[in-house]
């Protein structure tokens, strides 16, 4: 009966962790969550570790990140440290700020990995250099103390994403017209044929945007950061999206009848449940009654 009380107290305390708590400096020794850095260009799909160190001991954790930029979408965060209660949302109130709450019937002694966030990069990143903060607006630990989890003193620790490159071909406006460069990576050997027009001198092996036809090679770096800061100067190829294909619903699909469209009514309930935060609180009411039926099944044995 005390296992199930204490089982019931721990998904209370994760939903109410959702809530929101400020983030507060503390001395060093102080149990920390740290998000981490990642680089990335356009298309890529990059991992975030969000990690915990300098605990001794948890029962829950709540953790919020925000992230804001329309290049950046969160698509997946995998569990790091082994926890029997484990609820990440990828999008809270339908934001880009994702929870990461999880937690155990006992207490946990581990350090490291809690979560490992996967986040996709647009194809259509412009181009230059930007860095993506990864901002976290939540952070709560607490410790079963024998009757109820009780959040303690802790701290955190930003990261972020630098998104570079210039998403594809570069037109360079020069000073005798425009010319096409194309990303690459040049040899010594090769580069001995290639002249940077910007300086009029040589270069050495490296990552550049090159023409072939006209020999000319300039840095990757100068590149990038021309897209961003010197239009004038720099612009990226356009390139036709492709057509989007049209998504058809369950509801809307001429196929399974009646149960069909009573299952895409469900499908829609549950993506707005997650969207809204409520998958939280759900996934631990189930995750709850498996637990007791488990326990009731091996008592009854």
């Amino acid at each position: 009966m005390k296992k199930t009380a204490k089982i019931l107290s721990l998904i209370l305390s994760l939903a109410l962790l959702a809530g929101a708590f400020g983030v507060v400096a503390y001395a060093d020794g102080t149990p920390t969550v740290t998000v981490g850095t990642a680089q990335a260009s356009a298309g890529d799909t990059v991992a975030v570790t969000v990690s915990l160190s300098d605990c001794a001991k948890f029962s829950s954790y709540t953790i919020h990140v925000t992230y804001d930029s329309d290049y950046v979408t969160a698509v997946e965060a995998k569990k790091g440290i082994d926890v029997m209660l484990y609820m990440p949302n990828l999008s809270v109130n339908n934001k880009k700020e994702i929870a990461i709450v999880g937690g155990d019937v006992n207490n946990k002694t581990d350090n490291g990995v809690i979560a490992t966030v996967y986040f996709k990069i647009a194809d259509d990143f412009p181009g230059g250099v930007t860095e993506v903060p990864l901002k976290v607006t939540e952070c709560k630990l607490t410790e079963y103390d024998g009757k109820n989890d009780v959040a303690f003193a802790s701290q955190s620790v930003d990261g972020k994403i630098v998104i570079s490159g210039a998403g594809g071909n570069v037109i360079w406006n020069g000073g005798e017209g425009e010319s096409e460069l194309t990303p690459g990576t040049l040899t010594d050997e090769q580069a001995a044929e290639y002249k940077n027009p910007i300086t009029n001198e040589g270069v050495s092996g490296g990552e550049y945007y090159v023409n072939e036809e006209e020999k000319i090679a300039i840095p990757a770096a100068d590149v990038e950061a021309g897209v961003k800061n010197d239009p004038d100067s720099f612009k990226v190829v356009e390139s036709d999206k492709p057509e989007v294909p049209e998504v058809i619903t369950p509801a809307e699909s001429s196929s399974g009848g009646d149960g069909a469209g009573e299952g895409g009514k469900l499908n829609w309930l549950l993506i707005g449940c997650v969207a809204g935060g409520v998958v939280i609180v759900a996934a631990g009411a189930i995750a709850v009654a498996g637990i007791i039926k488990k326990k009731k099944n091996a008592q009854a044995e």
